[in-house]
């Protein structure tokens, strides 16, 4: 089966900052002047040059001077979002034991791509495009609703020994039921963030949104991160060197350490000023939205109730029942779990107990048992 979704809503960061892309600039934290990046605005682009209006509180000389636009920033939410789905869904029950055991499984095998999954960014992630001016081509990506395996099983056995439940011996042996529900899913997919802080990142630098990384190997630990030397001045106070090409471990000046890295070592570089002037003659990240996948979801619960008719009104009902009975570590699912993603933040790599894609920092759910009597009248 499949769907296709047009006209969906969609955020756009409407009215950024223009000026340091059409003319450059030198940072205030460490003195080094970027350059300008014009071919990445549309042909015709003015910063503008504002002057405070009494009148109206949207043309303010602080926040419209430099922008595209004579405002403040514009979030915009439009139709351009769309949405495809794919998918081979499979469905079995059974009976078995003059219907005393009653079993059901599903399986769906799918895909789901779009250019905005949320307006909200349900994924903790921005909602913007790393290039406003591209948001259908350059946005199409997996979904963060995309799942590809997704299967279930279940059980219900009413056990037939002494169902009736005749005499002493039928009320102690007889009304058993076993019950199970298994579920084995994929993770789910989010989005790595620089997180920089104000005035530091590309984002604020550049784009005032965005701050997609850079993937230099795509086949490489996604814990594993580099950073741009001048944006490891910034946040760090690492050195800077003559060649400003050079790329830093993440992972080891979280640890105190200056390491130096070749592309090839790290997964993602983040997307610092330095890092797009001088490593990837852009400001606009080439990693896709939803470019990590979460751990899977592999949980098992099970149920053993003691059904007794003590009357013909009356019933009374002994439970034991067992959540993530096998004890797997599970996310965001079942009782005690935390979050379904680890942390997101490129600049935790290697932090210890947060660190950037460590599945292990996450809260996982714990096997619950629980004991229960119930009275049915």
């Amino acid at each position: 089966m499949g769907n296709h979704g047009v006209g969906l809503f969609q955020s756009i960061n409407d009215n950024f900052f223009a000026a340091p892309l059409l003319n450059g600039f030198t940072s205030a934290f460490n003195g080094v002047t970027y350059p300008a990046f014009p071919t990445a605005l549309p042909a015709g682009s003015v910063a503008q040059v504002c002057t405070d209006i009494v009148a109206t509180t949207f043309v303010r000389e602080d926040a419209c001077n430099g922008r595209l636009k004579r405002f403040s920033s514009i979030t915009t939410r439009d139709n351009g979002g769309f949405s495809s789905y794919h998918g081979l869904q499979t469905q079995y029950n059974g009976h078995f034991f003059n219907d005393s055991l009653t079993v059901g499984a599903t399986y769906t095998f799918s895909k789901t791509i779009d250019n905005a999954s949320e307006i909200f960014a349900t994924q903790g992630t921005s909602p913007n495009a790393q290039n406003p001016f591209c948001l259908n081509t350059c946005e199409r990506a997996l979904s963060g609703i995309d799942r590809p395996h997704a299967s279930s099983f279940n059980f219900i056995w009413d056990i037939p020994f002494y169902k009736e439940q005749h005499g002493f011996v039928g009320h102690v042996l007889g009304g058993w039921q076993l019950n199970g529900f298994y579920v084995l899913t994929s993770g789910q997919l989010y989005t790595p963030q620089s997180n920089y802080g104000a005035g530091v990142g590309v984002g604020q630098a550049y784009l005032t949104a965005g701050e997609r990384a850079f993937i230099t190997n795509p086949n490489g630990d996604p814990r594993l991160v580099g950073i741009n030397n001048q944006d490891a001045n910034v946040f760090f106070g690492a050195p800077m060197t003559a060649d400003k090409t050079v790329l830093y471990s993440v992972n080891d000046l979280n640890k105190g350490i200056v390491t130096v890295v070749t592309p090839s070592q790290v997964k993602y570089v983040i997307n610092g000023p330095g890092a797009a002037a001088w490593n990837f003659q852009t400001p606009y990240g080439n990693a896709p939205r939803n470019s990590e996948r979460g751990p899977i979801t592999n949980q098992l619960n099970l149920s053993l109730f003691k059904n007794t008719q003590i009357t013909e009104r009356v019933r009374l009902q002994l439970r034991l029942e067992a959540f993530n009975a096998l004890n797997h570590p599970n996310p965001g699912f079942g009782v005690g779990g935390g979050g379904s993603l680890p942390d997101n933040s490129l600049l935790d790599a290697g932090f210890p107990g947060s660190s950037f894609g460590e599945n292990r920092n996450i809260s996982y759910a714990r096997r619950v048992v629980q004991l229960g009597l119930r009275i049915t009248f």
